[in-house]
């Protein structure tokens, strides 16, 4: 359907009910476009769909633009500034006064297309704007805070609480958890959805998602941000443009246009804010060094671009006072730690990738590589205690463990890979070579999570492969 035919829809006519196989009756969301239903998402029957008037409140007021050394704008002294304090500290900060944006939106709104009736309607017809029962709703969600959540934290529990209680969450982010969510929950809820696999309702609800973004339904940056990044976790085929790589690129984008990649002290922001932008910058930078060593391609982020501070464990820690619903969970230590240890790995990661691989066959002299490798000691040495061994009692958190040390195992097995696989080349292989150990610690975590019935929750991909007789692992 094309936009001239979405022009002429009769926005009057309630939309019809979606053929897919959601079998149960869906839990509407499109009387408020900004909200679900408060507390437990009580099942609401609405007919009516959005209109323009029902649109969250634009970002319009408070924006602040964000330019880099270059940028010329960078050079103007701030009003009450002297020449000495502009040179030590360039501005990168600027904010646009609330006139300005507001006649701006005007401007846009005077020039764009009349459709947001239509757009609206279309959109409840895709199953946009309709939820699963509220206890499914809540599962999915519980899963998405207890599994993924704790490796990338990019959202706020306690904003999200407070949004949930109030009814305020944004369609689009919610959608886009749900979407998350569905590769972590039971099998049971996601036939209680109405979906007949797991693969059925991740496609499902990455197209809701995608079409209320491709319908510029949200305006707020940051809420834009988090749903880039989560649909960047969408498998498309091989030949299919927007997959990961292409919204993982559009999360960058996006974050370093807001300078998501620069030092808080150049970018004042309230402490709460300072947080989350870093909880959500490192989160975007550890997908893209794993997304380009797995797939061989070059790292979108550079560092020598960015100063953002490195994470901590203060940047986890949350407002007390607020009532936190049973499926959000909560905030255990280790997934701090976890976050915290793997944004460090994931630096290493990144030198490694282009250090290791590079083009025309070049590879580095092995001070370089056995550089990398005390360094990555360095970083299991300075573990946690809690973190610095596999060998747990066992239960759902030594997942966290368990994924570190796949981690660390995987750049051993990257580091020494050239060299092993040379030697096997030459049949002159030594069977305790750094990367078969690895490799063997790997299979023995794997095994590990296995017999644990973790596996599934892990943020690894894993190949089962046969060897050859005369090479098994």
């Amino acid at each position: 359907m094309g936009p001239m035919d979405l022009d002429h829809m009769n926005a009057d006519e309630p939309p019809s009910p979606r053929s897919h196989t959601q079998s149960q009756q869906p839990n509407s969301i499109a009387d408020d476009q900004s909200s679900i239903p408060a507390e437990t998402l009580q099942a609401r029957q609405q007919s009516s769909i959005p209109s323009a008037s029902d649109a969250p409140p634009s970002q319009a007021t408070n924006q602040v633009l964000f330019f880099g050394e270059s940028n010329l704008l960078t050079c103007v002294i701030s009003p009450g500034a002297s020449e000495t304090a502009a040179e030590t500290q360039k501005r990168l900060r600027y904010s646009i006064s609330d006139a300005i944006n507001v006649r701006a939106s005007e401007l846009f709104a005077e020039h764009s297309l009349p459709t947001s009736s239509a757009k609206a309607h279309y959109l409840a017809q895709e199953g946009a704007f309709t939820l699963p029962s509220p206890q499914d709703c809540a599962a999915v969600l519980r899963a998405y805070f207890q599994w993924f959540h704790p490796c990338f934290p990019i959202v706020d529990r306690v904003e999200i609480a407070n949004r949930y209680n109030k009814g305020e969450m944004s369609p689009l982010l919610l959608k886009a958890m749900l979407f998350i969510g569905a590769s972590y929950c039971d099998e049971e809820t996601v036939r209680r959805m109405g979906f007949k696999d797991r693969p059925e309702a991740k496609s499902q609800l990455y197209n809701q998602t995608k079409i209320l973004y491709d319908a510029d339904w949200e305006s707020n940056e940051v809420t834009i941000l988090q749903v880039l990044f989560l649909i960047s976790f969408w498998r498309a085929g091989p030949l299919n443009v927007k997959n990961t790589r292409y919204w993982l690129g559009a999360a960058i984008s996006l974050a370093q246009a807001r300078g998501f990649h620069r030092s808080q002290h150049s970018s004042p922001t309230n402490v709460k804010e300072s947080k989350l932008r870093k909880r959500i910058w490192w989160s975007i930078y550890v997908r893209d060094r794993q997304s380009s060593a797995s797939l061989g391609l070059p790292s979108r982020i550079r560092d020598e671009d960015c100063d953002i501070e490195m994470l901590s464990y203060a940047d986890f820690e949350e407002d007390s006072d607020v009532i936190i619903p049973d499926f959000i969970g909560t905030h255990k230590s280790a997934h701090g730690i976890y976050a915290v240890q793997m944004a460090r790995l994931a630096q290493l990661l990144g030198r490694v990738i282009t250090n290791q691989f590079r083009p025309n066959g070049h590879h580095p002299d092995d001070d370089e590589r056995f550089g990398l490798i005390n360094s990555l000691e360095e970083w299991k040495a300075m573990l946690p205690e809690s973190m610095r061994s596999c060998e747990t009692e066992g239960g759902s958190e030594s997942i966290w463990a368990y994924l570190l040390h796949l981690a660390y195992n995987y750049l051993h097995i990257l580091l020494d890979r050239h060299d092993y696989t040379q030697t096997q080349t030459n049949r002159n292989r030594s069977e305790s070579g750094p990367a078969l150990q690895a490799a063997c610690r790997v299979t023995r975590i794997v095994e590990d999570m296995l017999s644990q019935n973790l596996i599934q929750f892990g943020q690894m991909h894993l190949y089962v492969t046969s060897n050859p007789p005369n090479h098994r692992v």
